[in-house]
């Protein structure tokens, strides 16, 4: 696909449409690890439909429990720094 490209989809009325339920699930986190914004290493780690996480850090991939991803509070120089939370919606 061309990124300049719009595409129209048929919207079929007889389908329920799915409901907002207030609640969001952890999809992916962009942390940073090191003592500056301009010095450092920024790594994306992104949750699988089997509930594992991959981390993506250059041309390396690892995966990776639930319990290691809460624990990148960061604070230091040496630890993962979370700078951006993505989220996804739980519909109805």
């Amino acid at each position: 696909m061309h990124p300049c490209w719009l595409y129209f989809y048929a919207v079929d009325s007889t389908v329920p449409k799915k409901q907002l339920t207030g609640i969001y699930n952890l999809v992916a986190v962009v942390t940073h690890k090191g003592p500056t914004a301009n010095l450092g290493h920024y790594v994306a780690w992104v949750k699988q439909a089997n509930e594992t996480w991959i981390q993506f850090s250059d041309d390396m991939t690892s995966t990776h429990e639930d319990s290691e991803i809460l624990e990148l509070s960061g604070g230091a120089d040496d630890q993962h720094v979370a700078y951006i939370y993505l989220y996804k919606a739980q519909l109805i």
